[in-house]
């Protein structure tokens, strides 16, 4: 893939599909997972634009963000994001079956802080 950005925005944008039509199924805690990878892929979509170079392999979001110099809401939905990356899809993680964690209004301000970083990322870049 070298240093192509555009292969990450485009599959940012397909997660953040895959989410809304994981909550339209009744699939919480897959909307979850679905929200948290588009977040990911965005930002390193970012970093390759930004930096020419291969993003770090780690799913740390906030590290991430914090190197692009993301502004403070941005870290904040960063921050709420994180932790759902294991626990919306294992149940040790979860403490039990993952979907339970998740109520409809709480993956829709998960899905919500997705948005906000993907809206950072996307006006950087082209389409």
């Amino acid at each position: 893939m070298g240093l192509e950005w555009d292969p990450w925005r485009r599959v940012a944008e397909r997660d953040r599909a895959l989410a809304a039509y994981a909550l339209d199924g009744g699939f919480r805690a897959s909307a979850v997972l679905h929200a948290c990878q588009a977040a990911e892929e965005a930002l390193k979509a970012e970093w390759i634009r930004t930096t020419l170079s291969e993003p770090p392999r780690s799913h740390d979001i906030i590290s991430l963000a914090e190197s692009l110099n993301a502004p403070e809401d941005v870290l904040d939905s960063c921050r709420r994001l994180r932790p759902h990356y294991t626990t919306s899809r294992y149940p040790d993680a979860a403490l039990g079956d993952p979907e339970k964690n998740y109520s409809e209004g709480i993956a829709l301000a998960l899905i919500a802080d997705a948005d906000r970083i993907l809206q950072w990322c996307s006006p950087k870049l082209p389409k």
